[in-house]
């Protein structure tokens, strides 16, 4: 029995949307970009910097995706 191919399952509805560019950290930001929820919150006591080399922006990112 060989493994069906991951590539050839139907895409997710979420396919059509991009990553944000940029993660919100406010309910004004969330509206700019047309959110009405959030599924998770992270909260922590660093500085929030968009960026691969800082661990909020990568758990984030890696939620997002």
């Amino acid at each position: 029995m060989t493994s069906k191919d991951i590539f050839s399952y139907r895409k997710y509805w979420a396919h059509k949307f991009t990553p944000a560019p940029f993660l919100p950290m406010s309910r004004a930001e969330m509206d700019d970009l047309g959110w009405d929820s959030c599924d998770i919150i992270i909260v922590t006591g660093d500085a929030y910097v968009d960026h691969p080399s800082f661990g909020m922006a990568l758990i984030g990112r890696l939620l997002e995706a």
